[in-house]
């Protein structure tokens, strides 16, 4: 089922959808490819020549969606302190990765905290 964000209206979330993460108006195409792009050096301009579902007011939400995610979601926060975790015991187990389990609980417990705060499924 596919959920618009309460502030971000152009961002959706649909579990069925790019393993539910945050997308463009219920398109495949994940916020975290916008950014990517961006940051990739292409212009505003040449994304929605290469997408032309996209509209400019789709890249600044996306812009805004991330602004808000890093600055207002106390998820990150928790996100780096549990990545330093994993990081702490890498380095007590002589740098090994962490297992697949650990990685998977992480993001089970990432999800599961990112819907408690903005009160979506």
């Amino acid at each position: 089922m596919e959920r618009r964000h309460p502030i971000f209206d152009r961002i959706t979330l649909d579990p069925n959808k790019c393993m539910g993460k945050p997308c463009i108006r219920g398109l495949r195409i994940p916020v975290a490819s916008i950014l990517s792009y961006l940051s990739a050096g292409m212009t505003i301009e040449e994304i929605l020549r290469e997408w032309h579902e996209l509209e400019p007011e789709d890249i600044y939400q996306a812009l805004g969606y991330a602004a808000w995610a890093l600055s207002e979601t106390p998820t990150v926060a928790r996100a780096w302190a549990v990545l330093d975790e994993i990081h702490q015991r890498q380095r007590a187990r002589g740098h090994q990765p962490p297992t697949a389990e650990e990685v998977a609980a992480y993001l089970k417990q990432l999800r599961s905290e990112w819907r408690d705060e903005t009160n979506l499924p």
